[in-house]
């Protein structure tokens, strides 16, 4: 599914007037310049202590992150959960543009003299109702950041409550705020009579871009590229995996990539982990949007299948 951020309007959503009626959300930092320009959150960095002064409050390497993930890791599909404060969400809806600066002539945002916050996305805000969300602090004071699966449950279930007879809410929750993960089941050391052995380990993880996977996915409607099968749970929801074909881990150093992955069933995902099947190109289910690298393939035949 698309990722889900959070992000302020300004504060106590003070532009959330503007943003919702224009259709938009931006944020300020560097006004006038075209930000996607930089090429990594240091060049970024470098140029807001040039502007601002080195060590200045608000304008450090967190201010750096969020201006580079608004302008770069943000994705046309991704949704948007507009905040006000700790515990207030005002607004959800769907990024349909790239980073517009404040100088495009696409920007809704550039002629505008009631906000400073000028670098902008346009978005399609669904909901424009807010909603109380419990617990002390629920949202980061940070203006942007991603929004974990136990998040996006408390703030879905936050508007059920303060709307459960919104019908169209509704609609749009389920549209909006959907899990990329499904269900938790039961593992059978859950039901063992006798509990598995323990042992401490230390192990090294490749951390790996879940936005990239998840971008894949929705390309592919959750639909296998071998088999075009999708899990498809009871309330319309859908499932699949991502396969990187030349793995991250040592020995392989696969990239992380768009062209390095695969939108799999859990079947065919075991079956190129283990090497059971050949991958040919031709063969495989393609869509607009994801183009598959014939190298990675190669290198899966080669070095992961284990026929002849």
């Amino acid at each position: 599914m698309a990722a889900i951020w959070k992000i302020a309007p300004g504060n106590h959503a003070e532009d959330w007037a503007v943003f919702s009626q224009l259709g938009c959300i931006g944020i300020g930092w560097l006004d006038g310049q075209d930000v996607s320009r930089f090429k990594n959150e240091i060049a970024i960095l470098s140029a807001l202590e040039r502007y601002h002064g080195k060590g200045t409050a608000g304008n450090g390497k967190g201010a750096a992150e969020m201006i580079y993930s608004f302008a770069k890791k943000i994705e046309i599909g991704d949704v948007v959960v507009a905040n006000d404060a700790y515990n207030r969400a005002v607004g959800i809806g769907i990024v349909k543009s790239e980073y517009l600066p404040p100088t495009s002539p696409n920007n809704p945002l550039r002629d505008d003299k009631t906000t400073r916050r000028h670098h902008a996305r346009r978005v399609d805000w669904l909901i424009k109702k807010p909603a109380d969300i419990p617990g002390r602090r629920f949202f980061v004071q940070r203006t942007l950041a991603l929004l974990d699966d136990a998040k996006v449950a408390t703030i879905k279930q936050a508007y059920r409550n303060a709307y459960p007879n919104d019908r169209a809410i509704a609609t749009q929750l389920d549209r909006l705020l959907v899990s990329d993960l499904p269900p938790e089941t039961r593992k059978a050391s859950d039901v063992a009579d006798v509990p598995p052995d323990r042992a401490a380990t230390t192990t090294y993880r490749i951390l790996r871009d879940t936005a990239l996977a998840r971008r894949v996915k929705v390309l592919h409607n959750y639909e296998c590229q071998v088999c075009g099968h999708s899990i498809v749970f009871s309330d319309g929801s859908r499932y699949a995996e991502a396969h990187h074909i030349k793995p991250l881990g040592n020995p392989h150093g696969g990239l992380d990539i768009m062209g390095n992955i695969l939108c799999l069933c859990p079947n065919h995902h075991a079956e190129c982990d283990l090497g059971v099947i050949k991958l040919s190109h031709t063969a495989l289910r393609h869509v607009d949007g994801h183009e598959v690298n014939k190298k990675f393939l190669a290198y899966h035949n080669l070095k992961i299948h284990q026929g002849k």
